[in-house]
């Protein structure tokens, strides 16, 4: 678990992108900020892995935070990222061609290796991102949960939470690329929405990824 406070001093710049207009920001809701890992390959083995594997896939990724912004009429997420090695020479030819303002050159050279508040993402009121439906599924299922992983496949680019029930993981989708809804195939079937054991959805998203061309398995 990372600690927090490595991005509060973030809030003013939080706060700055995410009103539009003289849209009314209630805050920053730092308690319920969640890390999540991104570029996990979770399925790109084909045996199954156990909860010691699927935790170290996870933490030998890298994160970023995304933190809930108080919002009476809208649903707001910050996405904040360490900033990554910077080339100022190919940044100022951006510039210089219009790809990028003056202001976002220098603050790409200024994050390097530094957490940056890089987007804001808006959703309607009850158009819920994929925390917020995981934690009403574990709220609605009684789930007795051990701990709590978000994190980004690799292989689908898609947001996926992993939890732990009685030492085992379950995974949960919100979507999958290019298709609405779940997937079904001679695997099985995973609907949106819904945890399923982790090594029994793997082998279904597996089968999926090998006939998708924007997929990485």
């Amino acid at each position: 678990i990372q600690s927090k406070d490595e991005i509060l001093h973030l809030e003013e710049e939080i706060l700055n992108m995410s009103r539009d207009g003289d849209e009314h920001i209630e805050g920053v809701d730092f308690e319920h900020a969640v890390e999540t890992y991104y570029d996990v390959p979770l399925f790109k083995e084909e045996k199954n892995l156990d909860s010691e594997e699927i935790e170290r896939l996870v933490t030998d990724s890298h994160y970023k935070w995304v933190v809930p912004i108080k919002n009476p009429s809208l649903e707001k997420e910050a996405y904040l990222y360490i900033g990554g090695p910077a080339n100022s020479s190919e940044i100022e030819t951006k510039v210089k061609q219009g790809y990028l303002t003056k202001e976002e050159g220098e603050k790409l050279i200024q994050s390097q290796g530094k957490w940056t508040v890089a987007y804001v993402s808006t959703y309607e009121k009850n158009a819920h991102s994929i925390i917020k439906v995981a934690q009403e599924v574990i709220e609605k299922e009684y789930l007795n949960v051990e701990k709590i992983i978000f994190a980004v496949s690799k292989e689908l680019q898609v947001p996926v939470v992993l939890i732990k029930v009685d030492g085992a993981y379950k995974v949960l989708f919100h979507e999958f690329p290019l298709v609405e809804g779940g997937i079904s195939n001679v695997k099985g079937e995973l609907t949106l929405d819904r945890f399923y054991p982790f090594n029994e959805a793997k082998e279904i998203v597996r089968e999926f990824a090998s006939n998708c061309w924007l997929c990485l398995v």
